[in-house]
């Protein structure tokens, strides 16, 4: 295997099926039946469809997506309604939390599709400027920039806890033991929630606008 890691933390492998090998630990995943994995089960059945739409659009796997999204708003998952429209006191909007106003407006980002497009649309830039390195990917994404140093965490990337493992984690369980083929029925369980999502999120447009404006930036 080609371990790699470019902060000289614990090291990984991208591997072709699709799962990430971590040095001496093989492919850890989050085990069927715990809490962490019934919110990635509901995560998936809320979004698939949106989920497979934006990964075909990208060219990138929709396991990326899935990790991503659950770390970001997973806890939340059993409220397909609260998960689109949670919005955190450090300015992310959404199911994958969109800071950047280059990547939409608030309000817009509170649309499921709009910011599932956007999170996938930026995961797909960031693969093409780490070489398709999801652990960097995902620092990127949690940090705005893959920085090494003492950060408390195993892997010497500046983050959020252990944001890279839990995305690895994630990933490695949708890869294992999901069916992410495209299917209609992940469309209609998405439309389902978007309808849910909408009505939500219309109150939490108007809070939203409330906020002072240093927890919208």
């Amino acid at each position: 295997m080609a371990f790699t890691n470019p902060c000289g933390g614990l090291r990984w492998d991208m591997q072709d099926d699709g799962l990430i090998a971590v040095e001496g630990e093989g492919t850890p995943a989050f085990d069927p039946g715990s809490l962490r994995f019934k919110q990635m089960e509901q995560t998936w059945a809320n979004w698939a469809g949106l989920i497979l739409d934006a990964a075909s659009a990208n060219g990138i796997p929709p396991a990326w997506i899935l990790a991503i999204m659950c770390q970001e708003t997973g806890l939340w998952s059993d409220d397909p309604a609260e998960q689109a429209a949670k919005v955190s006191y450090d300015g992310g909007v959404g199911l994958m939390q969109i800071t950047h106003p280059s990547l939409g407006s608030p309000k817009d980002m509170l649309d499921p599709e709009a910011n599932i497009a956007a999170g996938t649309g930026l995961l797909a830039k960031l693969s093409r400027t780490r070489n398709g390195q999801l652990p960097e990917i995902a620092a990127n994404y949690n940090a705005g920039g893959v920085r090494c140093g003492a950060s408390g965490n195993p892997w010497g990337m500046v983050m959020t806890g252990d944001y890279v493992g839990n995305v690895i984690r994630w990933n490695n369980a949708a890869v294992m033991y999901l069916d992410m083929s495209p299917r209609g029925g992940g469309k209609l369980l998405a439309g389902i929630a978007l309808g849910a999502a909408g009505l939500y999120a219309a109150a939490v447009i108007a809070g939203f606008a409330m906020m002072p404006r240093w927890l919208r930036r």
